[in-house]
């Protein structure tokens, strides 16, 4: 049994895992620097009379971040602050998210929306880039039960969330650092932060398959205990299948619903006992030896607290099957 310590969003977690340790692509292990490869990143210089605000406002590239960091009444919030970053999107990027979105103007966004996406852009800790890892960081964008908004960041490719390339690093304040991006980002729901990160494409196919996108993407809150591919890989071999297509669909239905739970439990409110799924049959009981969280016994959680806008992830290294005790009769109906 191999003991493996990943780090996310400030939460030391230590896991039970298998000997594949899958959860090495999900954790911040890499350490890669944002930097590292040079190809079409500028460096910004100190500026240490400054604030994250002045550099925005001095930059003609950020003239509607600006008007929109005015607008929204964050100014003097971001200039005041202490040891903050901001992922700071060009002209360019918000005249394509207004587009869009068919917002004509700053004055057509609803300043509840507004408000959310500045702050998912701003991260209340200086981050240069060579400090930046790959992994999750809490953004100042809050969830609708209050709790901060994960931000997924690839240092080693440039990206954040997976699409939106970062374009420009450190230029530094006195209060912060700012780092250009070429994209709007929205705050995730549960559903776009299983789409942004590689170790969740079989999760993916399973919600589409299953029709579940419109279900999860809604205001919830959800909790869900997600598979990461190795799981269902592994799966599959024990069914002597190929893929989720094999899979009937009102079946993976009931199997994803299974991972489901209304709320936003966090890793620090997490108890022993059982929790209703989404799945009116389906009871999942929670443990906490000393080698950290497990689902049902055997399915540990890998990676804890992955915050969306309309709840949490937990990654996990086992697929939650929908009764117990045995798979077989599961998937009898295959």
């Amino acid at each position: 049994m191999i003991v493996t310590a990943i780090a996310a969003s400030g939460f030391l977690f230590m896991a039970c895992e298998k000997e594949d340790e899958m959860s090495l692509a999900l954790s911040a292990i890499e350490k890669n620097s944002i930097a590292a490869d040079g190809n079409n990143i500028s460096i910004g210089e100190f500026e240490p009379e400054t604030t994250v605000v002045d550099l925005i406002v001095k930059n003609e590239k950020f003239t509607i971040l600006e008007e929109a960091v005015i607008y929204a009444g964050l100014a003097e919030t971001l200039a005041t602050l202490e040891n903050v970053t901001v992922f700071a999107p060009t002209d360019e990027a918000f005249r394509a998210f207004m587009r869009e979105n068919n917002f004509r103007q700053l004055e057509d966004i609803p300043m509840d929306v507004l408000t959310s996406v500045l702050l998912y852009h701003t991260v209340g800790q200086k981050v240069f880039s060579r400090n930046l890892e790959e992994g999750y960081i809490s953004t100042l964008s809050t969830s609708n039960t209050g709790f901060a908004i994960s931000l997924y960041a690839i240092p080693s490719k440039g990206l954040l969330n997976s699409s939106t390339n970062i374009i420009e690093v450190d230029m530094a304040a006195k209060n912060g650092v700012v780092h250009t991006i070429d994209n709007v980002l929205m705050p995730p729901t549960v559903v776009n932060h299983a789409l942004n990160n590689r170790q969740f494409t079989v999760l993916v196919d399973a919600i589409v398959k299953a029709g579940l996108v419109d279900a999860l993407n809604s205001d919830g809150p959800f909790t869900v205990f997600a598979p990461v591919n190795e799981a269902f890989y592994e799966l599959f071999e024990t069914l002597g299948i190929e893929s989720i297509n094999d899979i009937p669909r009102e079946t993976l239905s009931q199997v994803l619903l299974s991972h489901v739970v209304i709320g936003n439990i966090t890793s620090q409110i997490i108890q022993p006992g059982y929790l209703e799924t989404l799945n009116p049959n389906k009871r999942i009981e929670i443990d906490i030896p000393e080698c950290g969280v497990t689902v049902d016994g055997e399915i540990h959680i890998i990676l804890p607290d992955v915050q969306g806008s309309n709840g949490i992830i937990h990654a996990i290294d086992g697929v939650i099957l929908p009764a117990n005790p045995s798979a077989e009769r599961d998937f009898a109906d295959m």
